[in-house]
């Protein structure tokens, strides 16, 4: 797990007593504070400065003007910082004295390193401070607060010329980020380039966080500003505060209204999880939302999952537990800062959802209408038309963009979100659907897999008498699905419907044929002499559940010669060629699972208006002559059989589809 530094203060309690009356005395102090910092609303926090009480801020002030330069860098001290306190009579005993100065100073000092990474070779803080006090006539004595002294521990040496190469490259990285960024950009793209060029620059030491100890520096930022590009190794404290110092650097050289906090906590889940640390930054907006460097620095890519997140923003893919964990799940901060908890800083609330541009609401699958499934994604104005999501299912990339796609109202999300529709073949029912935005060219994070199945099974797993009406269609569907995937040899190792059915029990094989005289097709050759001749009408299962009439002409006759209208909606269709069977077809393409019962009329005219031929068909008049036993001759006797269990499939889904439409408009 990425690990973060632990804050020790390595310091033996040592008291000089100099005197009786008004004498002082002077300590080194570690134990644990007994006072807090200041409780603020989440909404008031911006750093860790900004939840301490006011005498704790007037410390932290105080670090930061003898620390922290004009120019934003740190300034090497050869003293230790000290505070000077009133030293008012004003405490019973000594302890008392010692608990309100490390109360004072280990907030002030913790919180002043947390804001200020570029301190970034000290570990820890120790504390000492000075008192003074007297005894009256009546043998009562009291105590004063003079001075707290605060010294930041160094975890290892830094030489002065390294802390000038140090700001020499921050600066340098900031003018290269500055410069990748249009002008005039929003602060998004600048948060971005940040998060780029960390990951570009950075790679985890793996060694550091098994044996921190032996790596001092690997737990600061300093190698990725030290100009040696042979070391770059960082563990996630170096990823975190290398964010910070670019994102204040940026603020204060260029003007970007960049803000960032590092956050303390674990990272990951279960047997995985442990310390870790990552950024909280604020957009426009006014939320806060989630920043993850060193997770999204991935050896093979530079990945988005935990970029500009929110609590329900899904992250990576997790083996153990088989799920998108979020945000919230695999990133806990607790603001311990001391290594015995006493020293506690809190965070302010992230946003419930991603900022990058978009996240994803939810997963639909298309029970009554066409096989496939719809991505309901929630779009932040930042989004483009010309945005788009990239769909892959098996070898097959289709890009669909954002004007492309509809719009509905989610009341998941609570506003108009948009839907990005995949469709599915029957025998694609099994097959993995990746799903990617492409926000300004960039594939953000790693792809969202699912799948037709995966959501049906979701459906059938609930407990008996949750989803009743669309378990039946999805066992219907899925059935269908892996009947289509045996017929047409696709990903036959994992069918739609393995394990709903066995052989005593599966309608497909045990239910009686259907009556479908109804549905018998016909067709009227009205005239021989038109130039056109009807070759036959059928139903293609391997894509999309399209209705084909085949048709040839004549020598020196052309299509446009002709017109081919359904009389019941007045649509003139489309023509097309097969080069496998060498005849024109027209189509009714992507019929519904609720439209398998319809009839169409088709009415073949030629440009006089002449009536020459008549079609009256079905996608169940194929089902009838399939069950009848007019399978296509060329097939092998097992295929036929094959065939027969597909349309019967079809069938009994377009039946399911039916009822579950009267049940539910019902």
């Amino acid at each position: 797990m990425r690990g973060r530094k632990k804050w020790l203060a390595l310091f033996l309690a040592v008291v000089m007593c100099l005197g009786a009356v008004y004498s002082d005395a002077f300590v080194w102090q570690t134990e644990a504070a007994t006072g807090t910092g200041k409780t603020i609303e989440a909404s008031e926090i911006d750093s860790y400065g900004s939840q301490l009480t006011a005498e704790q801020k007037a410390v932290y002030d105080k670090l930061v003007d003898y620390y922290i330069g004009e120019d934003g860098f740190a300034v090497q001290k050869e003293a230790d910082f000290v505070y000077e306190v009133n030293g008012e009579l004003v405490y019973d005993t000594a302890a008392e004295v010692g608990n309100r100065a490390v109360e004072l100073a280990f907030y002030a000092a913790f919180a002043f390193q947390r804001d200020y990474p570029q301190i970034f070779w000290t570990s820890g803080v120790g504390i000492g401070y000075s008192y003074s006090y007297a005894t009256n006539s009546e043998d009562v004595t009291k105590y004063g607060l003079n001075s707290v002294v605060v010294q930041l521990t160094p975890s290892y040496t830094v030489t002065s010329a390294e802390l000038a190469t140090y700001e020499e490259g921050v600066n340098a990285a900031v003018t290269e980020i500055y410069n990748s960024v249009p002008v005039g950009s929003s602060v998004y793209l600048y948060y971005k380039a940040i998060h780029d060029w960390i990951c570009k620059k950075a790679s985890y030491h793996d060694a550091a966080a098994s044996t921190p100890s032996s790596y001092p520096r690997a737990f600061t930022s300093q190698p990725l500003f030290d100009g040696n590009e042979e070391d770059n190794q960082v563990v996630c404290e170096g990823y975190s505060e290398a964010y910070k110092i670019l994102c204040d650097q940026l603020r204060m050289q260029k003007g970007i209204p960049l803000e960032s906090m590092t956050v303390v906590g674990t990272g990951g889940i279960g047997t995985e999880a442990g310390a870790h640390m990552w950024n909280y930054v604020q957009m426009p907006d006014q939320k806060w939302y989630g920043v993850d460097a060193t997770w999204d620095d991935q050896k093979d890519n530079t990945y988005y999952n935990y970029f500009l997140c929110g609590r329900k923003s899904v992250g990576f893919y997790n083996e153990a537990t088989a799920t998108y964990p979020t945000f919230q799940e695999d990133h806990l901060p607790d603001g311990n800062l001391s290594a015995d908890g006493s020293v506690q800083f809190n965070y302010p609330d992230v946003a419930t959802y991603g900022y990058g541009g978009y996240y994803f609401v939810s997963t639909k699958l298309n029970l009554s209408d066409k096989i496939g499934i719809k991505f309901v994604v929630s779009l932040d104005e930042i989004i483009s038309d010309s945005d788009f999501m990239k769909i892959t299912v098996g070898d097959n990339t289709t890009n669909v963009l954002v004007s492309d796609a509809t719009q509905e109202m989610s009341s998941v999300a609570g506003k108009m979100c948009h839907v990005f529709a995949c469709r599915l073949n029957a025998k694609e029912m099994a097959k993995e659907i990746q799903v990617q935005m492409v926000v300004g060219g960039v594939a953000h994070g790693t792809p969202i897999t699912y799948s037709a199945k995966k959501y049906g099974d979701a459906i059938l797993g609930y407990a008996e008498g949750t989803f009743e009406k669309e378990k039946t269609l999805v066992r219907a569907m899925l059935n269908y699905g892996g009947y289509a995937q045996v017929f047409f040899d696709n990903a036959t190792s994992g069918l739609a419907n393995e394990g709903l059915y066995s052989e005593t029990n599966d309608p497909v094989l045990t239910s009686a044929a259907p009556d479908l005289n109804a549905y018998a097709g016909s067709s009227t050759q009205i005239s021989n002499s038109a130039g056109l001749d009807l070759e036959g009408t059928t139903l293609v299962l391997e894509s999309e559940t399209e209705l084909r009439m085949y048709f040839t002409l004549d020598s020196g006759k052309d299509l446009n010669d002709y017109t081919f209208q359904i009389a019941q909606t007045g649509k003139i269709l489309t023509t097309g060629y097969s080069d496998e069977k060498k005849q024109y077809y027209v189509s009714i393409p992507n019929i519904k699972a609720t439209e398998l019962q319809k009839m169409y009329d088709v009415t073949i005219k030629t440009t006089s208006d002449t009536e020459v031929a008549k079609v009256r068909y079905g996608a169940l008049s194929y089902v009838k002559q399939i069950l009848d036993g007019a399978a296509d001759s060329s097939l092998i006797e097992n295929k036929k059989v094959q065939c027969k269990n597909l349309v019967k499939a079809l069938y009994l889904y377009n039946q399911a589809a039916l009822t579950y439409i009267g049940a539910t408009e019902g």
